[in-house]
């Protein structure tokens, strides 16, 4: 019934429009009955650098990542005692992390933020006290939306710890983000292995390290751990 006072209202639009209008009156109908595109659209090249500029370090290891209004906080486990950056982050990803700054986590004013991890760190984290953990199986995705922006968070392969990739889509802008959990894998080994990828944020060294893997691998990288401390 919805649709069709909607095909009636946008009849009588086009019956009062004038020759001029009437034209432009149907293709906006058209293009308002067309379905959306569920697939990852790609990354225009003039549209880059707000992929690039969506990454930042909040301390030493630690990462937010925004795209539109939506902002998550990698490896919050490494923030220092002081707590976390502000705005409140939407959602946390946890690569990995040891004991001691699983405990301090716990502590952390954001701690009733959605955290996905790992499930040795979240095993540990629930013990601590804290609920809303989620786990996800390796290739297992994770949909998240927020003020017309989509998240796909997908686990990857990792030893030990939490890979991801994550693809943000906002009208026709996307970025694509893999995360390491992993020390030592290399730019290049990710954008060999997944050439759709726009930036990297990997271990290397015990430093958190961004590389942009569309602009000739850039590299942009964060303290050390061992300086932090």
């Amino acid at each position: 019934m919805n649709r069709i006072r909607g095909l009636a209202s946008i009849m009588l639009a086009v019956l009062a429009a004038g020759p001029a209008q009437t034209a432009q009156t149907a293709q906006a109908a058209r293009q308002a009955a067309a379905p959306i595109a569920a697939e990852r659209m790609p990354l225009r090249r003039d549209d880059a650098p707000s992929c690039r500029e969506g990454l930042g370090f909040a301390g030493p290891a630690v990462l937010t990542v925004r795209f539109g209004l939506m902002r998550l906080l990698l490896d919050p486990a490494a923030a220092p005692d002081s707590g976390w950056p502000d705005p409140r982050p939407d959602l946390l990803l946890l690569s990995r992390a040891s004991d001691e700054q699983l405990a301090r986590l716990a502590q952390q004013p954001y701690i009733s933020v959605p955290l996905l991890g790992p499930e040795p760190a979240l095993r540990r984290l629930r013990e601590l006290g804290l609920r809303r953990l989620h786990g996800l199986a390796v290739f297992e995705a994770l949909e998240v939306s927020k003020a017309g922006v989509r998240l796909r968070l997908t686990a990857m392969p990792a030893h030990g710890g939490l890979s991801a990739l994550l693809d943000f889509q906002q009208g026709w802008r996307s970025c694509r983000i893999y995360v390491s959990g992993d020390e030592g894998e290399t730019a290049e080994q990710i954008a060999e292995r997944l050439p759709g990828a726009d930036m990297a944020v990997l271990w290397q060294g015990g430093q958190r390290v961004i590389r942009d893997l569309r602009r000739e691998l850039v590299t942009q990288r964060g303290p050390s751990l061992q300086a932090a401390r």
